[in-house]
């Protein structure tokens, strides 16, 4: 039997947890020329920065430069599909193509569609990110 304030505890829980679920981002708006285009988060295969510009790549292959950095997008990403893999990029899961062992314990990762340049991701990171991969 729950008492009464471990059953209103356990109340603020699971409405706080709700409210942490709910509040994922879900899209972004871009501009692309004169236009303004609504993407949806399930259309970004990853998320990353280039000569301090951020940018969204899409599934499409689409790159489209956006404002808000990508500490504050790791914060407003769901965690069960994006990863911050290293200090340049955000990727979805669906985009992760292969992953390979690399030097002194670090991984390279291969995306679909590819990124600018090799994703590696550090030894520190390296197991954390497997299990993440595996959920």
């Amino acid at each position: 039997m729950i008492n009464t304030t471990s059953r209103e505890d356990l109340m603020k829980l699971i409405n706080h947890f709700r409210q942490e679920v709910m509040s994922w981002r879900s899209r972004f708006l871009v501009h692309k020329g004169s236009r303004f285009i609504s993407i949806a988060v399930e259309d970004i295969a990853m998320i990353y920065t280039r000569d301090r510009g951020h940018y969204i790549k899409t599934f499409s292959g689409d790159d489209y430069q956006i404002d808000t950095n990508l500490d504050r997008l790791e914060e407003e990403l769901n965690p069960s599909d994006f990863y911050r893999v290293n200090r340049q990029f955000i990727l979805n899961y669906r985009s992760i193509d292969q992953v390979l062992a690399w030097f002194d314990g670090k991984l390279k990762v291969t995306v679909k569609p590819a990124g600018y340049e090799d994703i590696i991701i550090s030894r520190l990171k390296a197991t954390d990110f497997k299990v993440w991969l595996g959920k």
